[in-house]
């Protein structure tokens, strides 16, 4: 059942402003410094409120996201704006479109790209938002817990991380109960994440995302291994699988050159940030292969990507340098050039970098991890024996040794040949489950 959170009903400003200051207002100052004490430990996740449009039954599919800066895009939100673009493209007009930041506010760069084609808004803005619910192209900003959202009868989500499914699953709930429909959400996994964090209330809010899994989700899983260990995990049969596919922009930069044209260069994705990357073994490992080889590591260049940070943090490391993010332009030219690269993800997912390195001619030293096992899509693959620094300098060393001897290097990705009971990713199958109606019988306002 819903609480006693105030709904305001979207009719005309004039309404609003009276509802908002004599009803809301009193309310929420009432209760403004009783924060939720698990948004000192999670504050990502959300409690919304809404505002009605019940004029406006046109559908509209809404992706709940963490960001839109090109700076924070990594591989998961690239794919599920992918995702997203496909169902733009495919439905057009026949649809309308809503992106919902829910955590970095759109940066300048940001706004002057999406501005062109999206309205743009975010929840202090509230006027605003209200006039305009009805634009076909929106972008709304959540600010901070509690802020409104409007909210259409015939609203579809589709969520990307633990806590954006937790909010749309907020919103679907005042659906059921003021308008009387049952809307199923989309769900687009990327990594089993309750293991991002240590056992805690923020574990059991991430691992809670996946309880309806068979009921009021349509999982959308990214990648083959993360969706054997979800039908394991959680005993799923219906559920959508992306398998991997290179980013054209990366494909459109890549040049098949022979072991000759390779340089003596390792590409490290080095993000100290992100902790199941394991940033630190990896650092002591690479350090460990040039103190144990040092004669040969003095040929060799260290190019740490993916995320800047001090080099006070590889201060062990020798004949390095810290690149940060690159554009997918560099990285490519970076991919046709390296010989060697390493790449750690504590994870069932196969992640995009190792993948992207063995695609494309470098021999990449990677892990396995519960069932993950990248040598079946590729001979480029080294996997580490174990989480040491010796075992990952051993791997390297491997590698380093297979190019000096000047073995054969390959291209292409096998496919993992991992049978599942999901079906492959398909936008018009998508749509007739998430909302029961095909493109063609799509009505109007």
């Amino acid at each position: 059942k819903l609480d006693a959170r105030p709904v305001l009903s979207l009719k005309n400003e004039t309404e609003f402003k009276k509802k908002y200051y004599a009803k809301y207002l009193p309310l929420k100052n009432q209760y403004s410094c009783k924060k939720n004490k698990i948004l000192l430990e999670a504050p990502e996740y959300k409690e919304v409120n809404v505002l009605l449009n019940e004029q406006n039954t046109k559908p509209r599919i809404n992706l709940v996201i963490n960001t839109l800066n090109k700076t924070q895009i990594f591989g998961g939100v690239a794919t599920a704006l992918k995702l997203f673009n496909e169902i733009r493209q495919t439905y057009s007009n026949q649809l309308d479109y809503r992106i919902i930041v829910c955590d970095a506010l759109l940066d300048h760069e940001t706004k002057e790209r999406y501005k062109e084609c999206y309205s743009i808004f975010n929840s202090c803005e509230i006027n605003s938002a209200i006039e305009n619910d009805d634009d076909c192209n929106i972008v709304y900003q959540i600010t901070s817990t509690l802020d409104f959202i409007p909210l259409r009868q015939n609203d579809l989500f589709i969520t990307t991380a633990w806590w954006t499914n937790l909010i749309a699953r907020q919103l679907v709930e005042y659906q059921k109960y003021y308008f009387k429909t049952s809307y199923k959400i989309a769900y687009l996994i990327q990594d089993y994440e309750p293991n991002f964090y240590q056992w805690s209330s923020k574990w059991a809010l991430a691992e809670s995302s996946y309880d309806k899994l068979k009921e009021e989700i349509i999982p959308i899983i990214n990648s083959e291994e993360l969706s054997k260990f979800f039908e394991g995990q959680y005993s799923i049969r219906e559920y959508f699988y992306l398998p991997y596919e290179q980013n054209k922009k990366i494909s459109q930069h890549i040049k098949k050159i022979g072991r000759k044209d390779k340089e003596k260069k390792i590409l490290v994705y080095a993000r100290p940030s992100v902790y199941r990357n394991a940033f630190t073994l990896l650092v002591d490992g690479v350090a460990k292969w040039q103190s144990e080889n040092p004669i040969i590591a003095t040929n060799w260049e260290i190019l740490c990507v993916g995320e800047k940070f001090p080099n006070s943090y590889i201060s062990n490391l020798s004949n390095t340098k810290v690149l940060g993010k690159l554009s997918l332009a560099d990285y490519a030219d970076l991919l046709n050039s390296s010989a060697v690269g390493v790449s750690l993800m504590i994870s069932m997912h196969p992640s995009y970098p190792p993948l992207e390195m063995a695609n494309n001619g470098v021999r990449v030293v990677t892990n396995k991890y519960s069932v993950k096992d990248l040598t079946r899509r590729s001979a480029n693959v080294y996997n580490i024996k174990n989480f040491t620094p010796e075992a990952i300098s051993n791997a390297i060393n491997e590698a380093v040794s297979d190019y000096e001897n000047n073995s054969q290097i390959s291209y292409g990705l096998s496919d993992p040949n991992i049978t599942l009971k999901g079906k492959r990713f398909n936008v018009e199958e998508l749509m007739f489950q998430l909302c029961k109606w095909k493109g063609s019988s799509v009505s109007g306002r």
